[in-house]
């Protein structure tokens, strides 16, 4: 089967994975795809699964590093690649129990990154200073007690 070319990703038009990474053997993906009964994988459907997959990790990672990011760690291909498998699996309505599983094991590693308890291993971008409790500056006050006494 020929290798698609997802929507999103670290650089316009790439994906974290493709769909060799999704490791579905291509009669179930065929099975997962093909609404139309044709006989062959809809990689349109494909790369939605993908790119909404990957939209997921880039919401969660987002929170501490940069994202897209232009070299995914094998984790981050990892979680998108059960993410997919996972949405692929979802529009047929066949959840079985690891399915499940797997979605659930991959939002919590998501949620842990997020919050730092899980590394990439690469460094995090700053937080900005508002949730680090660092002081905003800005321009001088035009307008306060001492320069409004009087009126």
């Amino acid at each position: 089967m020929p290798e698609t070319t997802p929507l999103t990703g670290g650089t316009p038009g790439s994906a974290y994975i493709t769909v060799n990474d999704l490791n579905i053997p291509n009669e179930l993906l065929v099975q997962l795809t093909d609404d139309d009964g044709i006989g062959t994988v809809n990689d349109n459907r494909v790369d939605t699964a993908i790119a909404d997959a990957q939209a997921e990790v880039d919401g969660y990672c987002g929170k501490r590093y940069k994202v897209p990011f232009t070299a995914p760690t094998r984790l981050v291909k990892r979680l998108v690649a059960n993410l997919a498998a996972y949405n692929l699996y979802a529009r047929r309505g066949m959840i079985a129990e690891d399915i499940a599983s797997m979605r659930k094991d991959a939002i919590k590693t998501l949620e842990n990154i997020s919050k730092g308890v899980v590394s990439l291993g690469m460094e995090p971008q700053p937080p900005p200073a508002a949730e680090t409790g660092g002081i905003i500056s800005g321009p001088k006050k035009v307008f306060g007690r001492n320069s409004m006494k009087g009126f």
